[in-house]
């Protein structure tokens, strides 16, 4: 994990039109599903570990203008894996 990605922050647009500020914890890509994901928290709420794709050209320019979704169970369990491994847990 690069120590500049780990202060990575970006603003996202909750449910009711709240900004949510979000810290990057890490991004990795899988050949396997053809993609590339981001793993963050909410600020607020550091416990709440979520993960989407995302497409690395819309972050050249230093922004992150969209969050894709995870869409498969299959891929889930694949994240779901990488995750716990970075945390150092056994997720069984």
């Amino acid at each position: 994990m690069d120590k500049e990605q780990e202060k990575l922050q970006f603003e996202m647009i909750g449910n009711f039109g709240e900004k949510i500020l979000c810290e990057v914890l890490f991004t990795f890509e899988s050949k396997e599903w053809d993609a590339h994901y981001i793993v963050y928290a909410q600020s607020d709420h550091p416990e709440r570990i979520s993960a989407s794709r995302y497409i690395p050209s819309q972050v050249a320019n230093g922004t992150l203008s969209s969050l894709l979704p995870i869409e498969t169970d299959e891929e889930w369990d694949f994240v779901e894996r990488v995750i716990n491994e970075a945390f150092g847990q056994n997720g069984n």
